[in-house]
């Protein structure tokens, strides 16, 4: 049963101070950080499928402070770009009924069946679309980040569709950046650092059909044999927004090997296109400019985790232990 509506009652939705867009940036990335990252120093009860009660959440003394309400939140969830959030109402058992995208329902038609684990629940979507609130009631909500959690959350607790050879998504790419590089090669892979998992789009960053996964100002995409890692026993995994994300290999401590890259090609501003084979290693060279350019805005953590672990630039080889890769997808909230 809900519980009492403990805060947030009579509120106006005025959104976060200043209004505007701009307001609805700073509690997006607010939202990201606690439901990804900071819930439980920030003492926000996590469920170990990643859900919080939306009470509890509107509670929080940073979301009083940004007049966050119910409205809104419904309001930005829909909205998301990169759907990074997951509404869900509760059901007579306790158990999570995910409120489907409004995009989503127009482009699955008038029902939509969701599991979870202890049961199956059809809900009818057309009055989720005209009516998406069914109460004012906060406390009658849970919502989640759909990935990128740093939060120790199991893939199969959050309820991600595992990939199998039969489900092979059309493409498996990881987007970086030039800075990364050699660190990159030098470490012999891709690693989660801070994070659960190495994140994956399913295309190229400029598809339409890609929703998150990857930034689209990404220099450098790695191309991933996955039905090779997946022979390895190298898990991954499908989230509610597609974006394909994996653990690495626990044997080797979260390390997805260069064995496992099919090719990295530039698409930045060198356009050099291939440079990078498996069995050849580098056929292109980046020119030294590059190497050396600035860190992009929202990666500026990933410096901090590789400072003193990847033995400095010009690396290029396939062996070594540095973290070097952040592996956010996104860098933004």
């Amino acid at each position: 049963m809900p519980r009492d509506n403990k805060g947030g009652r009579g509120r106006r939705d005025e959104g976060p101070r200043g209004g505007g867009q701009g307001g609805d940036v700073v509690i997006s990335k607010a939202l990201s950080f606690t439901l990804r990252h900071g819930a439980i120093k920030e003492g926000l009860p996590i469920q170990p499928d990643g859900y919080a009660n939306v009470q509890d959440l509107l509670d929080m003394p940073k979301f009083r402070r940004l007049n966050l309400t119910l409205d809104t939140l419904r309001r930005l969830v829909q909205e998301s770009d990169k759907q990074r959030y997951q509404l869900a109402t509760i059901d007579s058992e306790g158990n999570p009924v995910p409120i489907p995208l409004k995009k989503n329902i127009e482009s699955v038609g008038t029902s939509t069946t969701t599991t979870s684990p202890s049961n199956s629940t059809t809900t009818t979507t057309s009055s989720l679309s005209l009516n998406p609130s069914f109460t004012n009631t906060p406390s009658s909500y849970l919502i989640r980040a759909t990935q990128g959690h740093s939060i120790p959350l199991s893939s199969t607790n959050l309820q991600l569709t595992p990939i199998t050879t039969t489900d092979l998504p059309p493409h498996c790419i990881h987007g970086t950046f030039y800075p990364f590089l050699d660190l990159i090669l030098a470490s012999g892979g891709l690693k989660a650092m801070g994070r659960n998992h190495i994140h994956f789009a399913p295309n190229l960053p400029q598809s339409s059909t890609v929703i998150s996964g990857m930034r689209r100002d990404a220099q450098l995409l790695f191309y991933i044999d996955l039905p090779k890692a997946l022979a390895a026993g190298i898990p991954f995994w499908r989230s509610e927004n597609e974006v394909i994300l994996s653990e690495g290999d626990a044997k080797k401590g979260g390390l997805l090997g260069m064995e496992y890259v099919e090719k990295i090609v530039d698409i930045g501003s060198a356009g050099l296109g291939v440079i990078w084979e498996q069995g050849n290693g580098m056929v292109k060279e980046l020119p030294e400019k590059l190497r050396n350019i600035g860190v992009p805005r929202g990666k500026e953590r990933v410096i901090k985790h590789m400072s003193g672990r990847g033995g400095g630039r010009g690396g290029r080889g396939q062996s070594g232990g540095s973290r070097v890769e952040s592996q956010d997808g996104e860098g933004r909230a």
